[in-house]
């Protein structure tokens, strides 16, 4: 009976995502969006090592990019979390990215203003 309950749940999310697409935006991109989130948020240490680099100390270089890529990739799981969890529900409108850029694979010359 449990298995049961299991697969209509499932059968009816499956439903919903593929009827929601016919209205407004692509929840299959915000799923992928927050699962490669999830995934490559390690990736935000590399990027905070090249947005943090310069003619700087070498410990104050280290120490920045430790803490704000630990900030970055926090960040990045916990949106795409909530991507993965919400991948169904049109919020932000049109099923935005929640932060800009969408992923760390973003190449880092684009996030700079």
């Amino acid at each position: 009976m449990k298995g049961a309950r299991k697969v209509f749940i499932f059968s009816v999310i499956l439903l919903m995502s593929f009827s929601l697409n016919l209205f407004a935006g692509d929840p299959v991109t915000k799923l992928s969006r927050g699962l490669t989130n999830v995934a490559t948020s390690p990736m935000e240490f590399y990027n905070q090592y090249v947005l943090v680099s310069g003619d700087r100390d070498p410990f104050l270089k280290f120490f920045e990019t430790v803490f704000y890529g630990t900030a970055s990739t926090l960040e990045r799981i916990v949106v795409g979390a909530y991507e993965v969890v919400t991948f169904a529900v049109p919020v932000p409108a049109g099923y935005a990215p929640v932060i800009i850029p969408e992923t760390p694979l973003t190449t880092t010359s684009q996030t700079k203003g």
